[in-house]
């Protein structure tokens, strides 16, 4: 039974872990125009290394992974 137990709950953690359900960011920006891009960028290094980008629209933007 404690066996049982054990194995329901591990099962179940695994379960949550693997539950990948991704990001989003959204933001604004004052004075871009709709059509421009915005760009992710991670720091490897010295440089700047572009991981994604969106358009603006309506002065919002929003990425999604």
């Amino acid at each position: 039974m404690k066996k049982s137990i054990y194995l329901l709950a591990a099962a179940a953690i695994f379960a949550a872990c693997n539950e990948n359900k991704g990001y989003i960011v959204t933001g604004t920006v004052e004075g871009a125009a709709d059509g421009d891009t915005v760009y992710m960028a991670a720091v490897e290094g010295r440089r700047l290394v572009n991981m994604d980008s969106t358009v603006i629209q309506n002065g919002t933007f929003t990425f999604k992974g």
